[in-house]
């Protein structure tokens, strides 16, 4: 036969009151038998060790998951720095708005296509390597 306590017994093993045992077992958290003779006298419940046991592992405390990682907030002046680089770029010709088909003359970077730009015909012979190595010209 299994072992049983009284809502006694486990409020004194647990350290708690009587009435929180009983309180528990009313709301149907805590599972107990009542052991009186009639319905009409004062119930005498009975916890069996097995409902114990299921009532400690639903109650017990489970460690807190780790915070997610927040994501970084950008500082107040980024979208300054932001236009500041794209003004850079642009102002250099390295960022332009459309196709780059030549080299600027100091044989920097790519330049951009314009109304004005020279015809193929006046390139210079470094001009057009730079180029056929960027695979923009056959």
């Amino acid at each position: 036969m299994r072992r049983k306590l009284t809502p006694p017994q486990l409020a004194k093993l647990w350290g708690i009151g009587v009435d929180k045992v009983i309180a528990w077992i009313k709301v149907g958290e805590l599972r107990a038998i009542d052991a009186s003779k009639a319905k009409a006298q004062r119930p005498r419940y009975l916890i069996d060790l097995a409902d114990i046991a299921e009532f400690e592992a639903r109650r017990s405390v489970q460690p807190p998951p780790p915070p997610a990682s927040r994501r970084k907030r950008l500082a107040s002046n980024s979208i300054t720095e932001f236009f500041s680089l794209i003004f850079l770029l642009l102002s250099f010709g390295i960022f332009a708005l459309g196709s780059f088909v030549g080299c600027d003359e100091q044989g920097g970077g790519l330049k951009a296509a314009t109304a004005d730009d020279d015809p193929p015909s006046v390139r210079t012979d470094s001009q057009r390597a730079k180029l056929k190595a960027a695979g923009l010209l056959d």
